[in-house]
This record gives structure tokens, sequence and C-alpha cells, in this order.
């Protein structure tokens, strides 16, 4: 989950924690990215979790689309 705008955090009344707490009842296992694109907060850790991703071979079969496979 990426949460952005952390920098707002100070002047909303937005509970973060609650939020994941939230997110992670409907999926325990998520993985909580807390950014803000303005300060550059936590935007690396997101990016190393993004290109771990992308170096990883699927799992599973392709899957399938109208009109064949993916």
């Amino acid at each position: 989950m990426l949460l952005n705008k952390i920098d707002l955090l100070p002047h909303e009344r937005f509970d973060s924690e609650r939020c994941t707490d939230f997110a992670r009842q409907v999926n325990p296992d998520i993985r909580v990215f807390q950014v803000s694109a303005e300060t550059g907060e936590g935007l690396p850790d997101w990016y190393t979790w993004q290109r771990g991703k992308l170096h990883r071979k699927p799992a599973g079969p392709p899957l399938a689309v109208a009109g064949g496979t993916r």
C-alpha cells in the first residue's frame, strides 16, 4: 500500500496507523510504504521494493486474457 502525502500529516486529521490497521485486516501481509513526493521521504524504500518486483520471475501460469494468454 502506498500512502502518499505524509508531509501533510501534521496538518490534517488523518490517522495513518488506523489506516494501516484497516488495510492489515484485509491483507495481513500487506507492505505499507509511507511516502512524500514533496520531500522524497520513503521513496527510496519504495523504489527498492519496485526494483525487486521487476526482477522476480512471475509465479504460476500466465494470466488468461481475451484472445489468448499474456
